[in-house]
């Protein structure tokens, strides 16, 4: 995980953002799958998201883009918890790591 940014309010009801993941491997990621936690003002998770992209090739980055409603008054902020990825194309051997991701406010 490298970074993570609020995009904004799209006026269609959501609230997005985006965190940028790198494959350090030699080989591609696929599936790639990062846990955000929706947080409250005192830091506790409300909900969780599960974005994802394809495939991420080595030494590249990619975006994951998340999103929440903007019903969703309580949230004031998201983090990056967990990234998964297989290393298949077909989704075998699966990993899965936490991490202390970045927190992005929203409100």
């Amino acid at each position: 995980m490298t970074s993570g940014r609020f995009s904004g309010d799209g006026g269609d009801g959501y609230l997005n953002g985006v965190f940028t993941v790198e494959n350090d491997l030699t080989i591609p990621a696929n599936n790639v799958t990062v846990t955000v936690a929706f947080l409250d003002e005192s830091g506790n998770s409300i909900s969780e998201a599960y974005p994802q992209v394809d495939s991420v090739q080595p030494g590249q980055s990619a975006d994951v883009q998340w999103t929440i409603s903007t019903s969703e008054n309580n949230v004031v902020s998201a983090k990056a918890m967990s990234v998964s990825w297989s290393t298949e194309s077909d989704g075998s051997d699966y990993q899965k790591v936490a991490i202390e991701g970045p927190i992005v406010k929203i409100r």
